[in-house]
């Protein structure tokens, strides 16, 4: 970084205001070491740094510039629709014109979602196929990256089928064991998740063409089987093309390999560069998002319309005829051209690529899941990357992305494995859409107390059923909670019927010393102490009586109430303290209100 000094100032800055110096893990360059440069603008193929270093740039914003940077056809079709608005919170026609090209161009979308980036789309994906199949738990292959969804950031258990772990702090392991990791291109392992968990599992959500962890292709026949099997069981096949779609073919990996998901989730370039996602699929599973359906979803700037225009001249560029032919080409040169000279000095590589999609393994064995991408030399791969940047090439900062991306997280249990039988059962049939339950009815009294009351009412309450043999002893217990809560809520009700605490705190009550037993006692009370006896649990000292200055009424406000009045010589307090300062029982009554306050003053006592 010796000739780079203005990265490095900015480096050094950006780690003191940004969160490891970025705002997206994967550019820190953690899995080849040394310091991310910092880009001044980009043009077509090139980008420039801030020290003024050309690169030639092959990773394209992980996606979304596969026109290139700045393509003049998007950026005036940007700055047309910035001069009327950059948001509005409302539909414009914009949304429209987008949302009918993707119908158009991908096969299995007639109604589309539009969102804000690829994780929205695929959270959202999995909420929906959950409600339609009633089911929880969902299929997912390691190496797939699908957003940073609780849920989905697992790594696998022990056996092929288990329930996933958290792969990032922060994440209940309840989140993780809803979600079943199973390797990529390993159909055994996905049947024997449905026999494991049958009836359970609503969908499979899967890269068709892994790009995160490098670029795995699928098996032949591998994604037709996946349709096939989701089907029999009644669960839902979702594809995250947000890196495949409209980059192998213009309806995406589906058009490419002919398989028709049920849910497809796109992002990068349906934005031509700007922050947008999609969720598509037939009319009648995405009619049953909100609001014309019980699934809810919704984002302040879904179908921004710079995103949409951007989006829009994107898609309209893609169509020219051998457009992808020529892409597919171009990769497919320059992939030989690689694993030529790699061969020649000797070195093992495996090359994967397919359309514009390709990725260098430094490993002789033949790459098909993440554990094989795994066996790549990732020494021998940072040296390759700072050798092509000290060149002027840009190339992805490492093979396997996300996985090296951040510290090991905090090590949680491991789920074990379930102990029933495996056993085939018949297919189940796709359930339809609960109907929301209904809220239980509402108990008098403060919050706390209304839920208690309703674990004690109902025998039915599941905190009541987490074993049977303490069932007796937590419903006693629940019941004492109950009536100390009463207890404590009816003596904050009687202390809103009290003088403000500030009418003690005149000069004259200050300046009179008082016993500590005592004094403890009166700063704990909230209303001037007048001139009594303390009761027979105490000696009998005598308390000076303090200025009663007027306050606002806390019963009806603008009129004053009996409590507040100057107290007269028959007003009296008692006033006990024991049991470390824990409980004070405190009275406070007068002639004119002894026979109102009566009951309620014999409940506080006991």
């Amino acid at each position: 970084m010796s000739d780079q000094p203005t990265s490095r100032k900015l480096w050094e800055l950006s780690q003191q205001i940004l969160p490891g110096g970025v705002n997206s893990p994967v550019r820190a360059f953690r899995a080849v070491g040394g310091q991310p440069f910092f880009v001044q603008q980009a043009h077509g193929s090139r980008i420039e740094d801030v020290d003024g270093r050309s690169f030639i740039d092959y990773v394209m914003s992980w996606g979304p510039m596969i026109l290139g940077h700045a393509y003049p056809p998007v950026l005036k079709k940007i700055a047309e629709t910035l001069k009327n608005g950059t948001s509005f919170g409302i539909p414009n026609p914009l949304e429209l014109r987008l949302a009918r090209m993707v119908c158009d161009l991908v096969p299995s979308i007639e109604m589309v979602r539009m969102v804000n980036s690829g994780t929205e789309a695929t959270m959202s994906a999995i909420r929906l196929a959950r409600a339609l199949t009633g089911r929880s738990k969902v299929i997912k292959c390691i190496g797939c990256y699908h957003g940073h969804v609780d849920s989905l950031l697992v790594q696998a258990g022990s056996g092929a089928a288990t329930l996933g772990t958290p792969d990032s702090a922060g994440i209940p392991p309840s989140f993780a064991r809803e979600t079943i990791p199973v390797q990529y291109n390993d159909l055994r392992a996905v049947e024997q998740a449905f026999s494991d968990f049958p009836r359970e599992i609503a969908a499979i959500i899967i890269e068709p063409v892994v790009g995160n962890a490098g670029v795995i292709l699928p098996q032949p026949g591998d994604l037709e089987a996946l349709r096939a099997i989701t089907h029999s069981h009644g669960a839902l096949l979702i594809f995250d093309e947000v890196m495949t779609g409209f980059r192998l073919a213009p309806g995406g990996a589906q058009e490419r390999f002919a398989v028709t998901p049920d849910l497809t989730c796109l992002g990068k370039i349906i934005g031509g560069g700007l922050p947008v996602g999609a969720l598509g699929g037939p009319s009648e599973l995405m009619a049953q998002l909100a609001p014309s359906g019980p699934v809810y979803q919704a984002g302040t700037l879904s179908g921004n319309p710079l995103a949409m225009a951007a989006g829009i001249a994107t898609l309209e560029a893609l169509q020219q005829p051998g457009l992808y032919q020529r892409l597919e080409n171009a990769t497919q040169t320059l992939v030989q051209g690689i694993t030529e000279a790699a061969q020649q000095h000797g070195i093992p590589v495996c090359p994967r690529q397919i359309g514009s999609m390709f990725s260098i393994f430094f490993t002789d064995r033949q790459v098909v899941d993440f554990p094989s991408a795994a066996t790549s030399d990732t020494a021998r791969f940072q040296r390759y990357f700072h050798f092509m940047l000290d060149h002027g090439i840009y190339f992805c900062t490492q093979s396997l992305r996300r996985q090296d991306s951040f510290p090991s997280p905090i090590p949680t249990k491991t789920s074990k494995p379930p102990s029933r039988p495996l056993k085939r059962s018949s297919p189940p049939k796709p359930q339809p859409i609960k109907a929301a339950r209904a809220r239980p009815k509402r108990h008098a009294g403060s919050g706390v107390t209304r839920r208690l009351q309703a674990m004690v009412a109902d025998p039915s309450d599941h905190c009541l059923n987490r074993g049977r043999g303490r069932n007796r002893v937590n419903r006693v217990n629940r019941v004492n909670r109950v009536n100390r809560m009463n207890r404590m809520n009816r003596m904050n009700r009687m202390n809103r019927f009290l003088p403000s605490r500030h009418a003690a705190r005149s000069s004259e009550h200050r300046s009179t010393p008082m016993p500590s037993f005592v004094s403890t006692a009166t700063r704990r009370l909230r209303y001037p102490v007048s001139h009594g006896r303390i009761p027979s649990r105490a000696p009998s000292i005598p308390i000076p009586r303090p200025i009663a200055t007027p306050t606002p009424s806390l019963l009806r406000p603008g009129r004053t109430s009996a409590w507040e009045k100057p107290m007269g010589a028959q007003r009296k307090v008692a006033i006990s303290d024991w049991n470390d300062s824990r409980r004070v029982r405190r009275y406070e009554y007068g002639r004119s209100t002894r026979r109102r306050r009566r009951g309620l003053l014999k409940r506080i006592s006991e």
